[in-house]
């Protein structure tokens, strides 16, 4: 057995994006760990902020995060905040919202339940997923 080889199902993450004028949605599904955080990265990254853009990031797809998807996740909004614009979270499951709450960082975020609660300030269009790199090994 090599030590490189991996029990059980590969780690990925799938992401999908929704466009809209103000705005963009960007749901995340699966695991966000060291092995798949420069996918997030990407996608957080792929439009700069300015001062009449939201980012939404819907973590409720998410099965795992450690330390590295929140420092990804606090990056950006200190990067949003910079330049004016914001990035809202949608809360995770239990495990997933624990994360922000144990390194209390929780109230560092902007955070709401759906992402209907601001649907009008992020008019969504057209449906984006990201295809043959969504899987990420480890």
């Amino acid at each position: 057995m090599s030590p490189n080889q991996d029990f059980g199902s590969p780690r990925f993450l799938g992401t999908t994006v929704r466009n809209g004028g103000s705005g963009r949605i960007l749901e995340l599904a699966g695991e966000l760990d060291i092995a798949s955080v420069e996918r997030l990265d990407a996608e957080l990254l792929q439009t700069p902020p300015d001062g009449s853009s939201i980012l939404v990031v819907d973590l409720r797809g998410l099965t795992f995060m450690d330390s590295t998807g929140l420092n990804s996740m606090l990056q950006a909004e200190q990067l949003h905040r910079a330049k004016g614009s914001r990035l809202v979270l949608v809360r995770g499951e239990g495990p997933i919202q624990r994360i922000f709450e144990i390194s209390g960082l929780e109230e560092q975020f902007e955070f709401v339940n759906a992402p209907e609660e601001i649907a009008s300030d992020v008019q969504v269009g057209r449906d984006s997923t990201r295809g043959d790199d969504r899987m990420m090994t480890a």
